[in-house]
């Protein structure tokens, strides 16, 4: 709904044997709406090891009607081809 924020959260994984840097890249017609973490980041994530990170999606008041997608890419700073993504469908019903 216009004006209204939600939550999600994206799962980085670290299946290696070394730590690795990953840049996060969000993309797309909502990724306008993130709140946090910026359009680019920069996230550390030790060997064998998972991190969460926290997405908060404002939509703002003057929102269209329908679905916008946001698209969240995780680029090893390490292994240039290692790139991973998903897409988050932000759906919008027609107001009253």
């Amino acid at each position: 709904m216009p004006g209204q924020a939600f939550r999600q959260s994206l799962t980085l994984e670290n299946a290696g044997a070394a730590d690795d840097t990953f840049v996060l890249i969000l993309e797309g017609p909502a990724a306008a709406w993130v709140a946090a973490p910026m359009k680019t980041k920069e996230i550390r994530v030790p060997a064998g090891k998972k991190m969460w990170i926290p997405l908060e999606v404002r939509i703002p008041l003057g929102a269209s009607p329908g679905t916008h997608a946001l698209r969240a890419i995780a680029a090893s700073r390490t292994y240039a081809d290692l790139r991973r993504q998903c897409i988050i469908d932000v759906n919008i019903g027609a107001t009253q």
